[in-house]
């Protein structure tokens, strides 16, 4: 029997992000015992966490690229295995940290936020980066290999895979971590992965259909826009800008508590979310003057 595929990855899409957001505020939680202060925490969080994202995403991209099929599935289930086993070690790493750190061996306050930067950075980069080599595997199986209408369904995938991360940050903000503790809501996170690992494997054992579609020309003639990735490198930069100063701004008013980084988290997460459903519903080919468009929009919100 011949199973539908298609909606069998976004639910896959969401609850990977679903658990992965739930790392993000689980560690910033625990990093708030390192820095002392929740924006240092926030800024390590954010920034080693998408770093991880931007590696992930690249190199998963790069090597699922490679595969077909039920493979492209194996891998990705290897991914989400991954990340439940390499997240398990962060706690010990951190600990060991705050002992480290209780020697006080380095002195300046500079030297010693970035002895905690880096710390920080390497023991989150593993996790992290398996994190973003999720999405990779995710829209190639959603897609088909090669298929004309990877780019429209990036968004369909892009939304659930968002959406998931909306309520990770909601339930683990504002529930989960004050109900039930930190390691409880990492445990959820982690049973979440492996539950994802054991359904993607169970799936080759079934039969899918997956499209072999060539890409159009005039989908090779946009790849040569060589100066695209700047364009977004820029508007990434800025957009992460904003939401540590928002982060910033949040915090004054809920006294650098856990519940500014999630109502920040949630807002900016959801707002994606929703753009990304917009614009592959009714913004379909409508090439780079859509995007300068919307760029300035956003310059004029911000400053309202």
């Amino acid at each position: 029997m011949k199973i539908n595929l298609q909606k069998i990855i976004l639910v896959f899409a969401f609850f990977s992000s679903f658990a992965a957001l739930l790392y993000e505020i689980v560690w910033f939680r625990w990093l708030q015992v390192i820095f002392g202060a929740s924006l240092p925490a926030q800024t390590t969080v954010f920034s080693v966490f998408l770093l991880g994202l931007a590696l992930g995403s690249y190199f998963g991209g790069k090597f699922c690229s490679r595969l077909s099929g039920k493979k492209i599935i194996i891998f990705y289930a290897l991914i989400e295995l991954g990340i439940a086993i390499s997240v398990l070690f962060v706690p010990l790493a951190i600990s060991f940290f705050v002992k480290l750190n209780a020697l006080s061996f380095i002195d300046g306050l500079w030297l010693k936020s970035i002895f905690r930067f880096v710390f920080v950075g390497i023991i989150l980069l593993i996790p992290t980066t398996l994190i973003g080599s999720t999405f990779s595997p995710l829209l190639l199986l959603y897609s088909g290999k090669n298929s004309e209408k990877v780019s429209s369904n990036f968004s369909a995938v892009y939304f659930f895979n968002t959406l998931g991360g909306v309520l990770g940050v909601v339930l683990a903000g504002f529930f989960l971590i004050r109900l039930f503790g930190l390691r409880a809501a990492m445990t959820i996170a982690v049973l979440s992965n492996v539950l994802i690992f054991f359904c993607a494997l169970f799936l080759t054992k079934k039969d899918f259909s997956f499209s072999e579609n060539k890409i159009s020309e005039k989908n090779i003639e946009e790849k040569r826009e060589f100066f695209i990735p700047f364009l977004l490198f820029f508007s990434g930069f800025i957009s992460l800008s904003y939401e540590i100063i928002w982060g910033r701004l949040l915090a004054l008013q809920f006294f650098g508590t856990i519940y500014s980084t999630t109502i920040l988290l949630a807002c900016f997460l959801l707002g994606i979310s929703l753009g990304s459903w917009i614009y592959g519903k009714y913004c379909k080919n409508t090439g780079l003057k859509l995007f300068f468009f919307i760029e300035l929009l956003i310059a004029i919100f911000a400053v309202l």
